[in-house]
């Protein structure tokens, strides 16, 4: 594929404009290359933003789940007997919810 050109115009009187004119002359870099890593570097930030936003969705509906599981469990002992062994060694539904806070799980 044949490289492409694009042609940005910047305005030295604007306070971005003068940023981004600053940033380039002091990169120590050819500006292409400046700007190549500049743009690169916000779209792998994007990027992650919404993988790390898409994962906190999924751990909330998780910890809702958990929770109404655990509220609907304590609702249906109607003995209210003690907690045997087994009890003890499965995980319980709030420290799933601590692990799954932590990000331990993933």
């Amino acid at each position: 594929m044949k490289g492409k050109r694009v042609k940005v115009i910047l305005n030295p009187d604007r306070a971005e404009d003068r940023r981004i004119l600053d940033y380039l002359y002091y990169a120590g870099v050819p500006y292409s290359k400046a700007i190549k890593t500049a743009v690169l570097f916000y779209l792998d930030r994007e990027t992650g933003d919404r993988e790390e936003r898409l994962l906190q969705r999924v751990r909330d509906t998780i910890q809702e789940s958990v929770r109404g599981m655990s509220i609907a469990a304590q609702s249906c002992d109607p003995t209210g007997s003690a907690s045997t062994e087994e009890d003890e060694e499965s995980v319980s539904p709030l420290d799933f919810l601590d692990e799954l806070e932590k990000g331990a799980l993933f």
